[in-house]
């Protein structure tokens, strides 16, 4: 575990080191380098609420840290999948499995911690997908308005913007920075980087990343997308 929690902090270092060394001012947008979490939103899926071990395996993807805990694991990028249910309330989901938590805790969550990070690299962006539900994407907007997060769901408007622009444009009320872009990203995902350190070597797609017993730590290694490029050219 030692040697496992060594490689993160090693990961970590590395992207942060990659992060500083490019300029804010010149750097677009899709050439920052940004830790992201798959399906981010199971982070509030419990065992005990799944049906079985094996969708338990495949559904949750993160370990129960909250969204920030996962920021604070060094998440900056989040694959955020709502869904609107009957009766409005508005949800996230993997899939057909429905994770049963306010979208607008989670999202209190990131700009409270957005408030008390303030540097270049603590840009957060909310990837909006998979919106399920008639009145979803409405429905998020609604509640990005009524926290003053400014959405982008024409991605032309992302080409060529800055880091430091989209800080400027992009900046909370409270202190911090963070934008949610709707369908605006193409995932840079790898079906060979698979979770290590407890029991045998997991499957990209199988075990998943549930296991409370894990450090938090380990989490950005849990099935994440990383350096997820914005759908956009230079």
């Amino acid at each position: 575990m030692r040697v496992a929690l060594q490689a993160v902090a090693g990961i970590l270092l590395l992207w942060a080191h990659g992060a500083r060394a490019r300029n804010p001012n010149t750097t677009v947008l899709n050439e920052w380098p940004m830790i992201m979490v798959h399906d981010a939103a199971t982070t509030y899926l419990r065992e005990g609420r799944l049906l079985n071990k094996t969708l338990l395996d495949w559904t949750i993807t993160q370990p129960p840290v909250g969204t920030a805990g996962e920021l604070n694991c060094g998440a900056r990028g989040f694959d955020w999948r709502p869904t609107l249910q009957a009766g409005g309330k508005l949800v996230m989901h993997h899939g057909s499995v429905t994770v049963d938590y306010p979208m607008e805790s989670a999202v209190d969550e990131i700009v409270g911690w957005c408030a008390k990070h303030t540097q270049p690299e603590d840009l957060v962006v909310l990837g909006v997908t998979d919106c399920g539900g008639s009145g979803c994407v409405a429905a998020v907007q609604k509640l990005l308005a009524s926290r003053a997060i400014k959405w982008v769901t024409n991605c032309p408007d992302l080409k060529g913007l800055t880091v430091a622009a989209a800080r400027a444009k992009f900046e909370l009320p409270g202190g911090g920075f963070m934008v949610a872009i709707f369908d605006c990203w193409n995932e840079n995902y790898v079906p060979a980087n698979a979770c290590s350190g407890y029991g045998d070597k997991v499957a990209a797609h199988g075990r998943g990343l549930a296991s409370a017993r894990d450090s938090a730590l380990t989490c950005v290694l849990r099935r994440t997308v990383i350096a997820q490029r914005v759908r956009m050219s230079n």
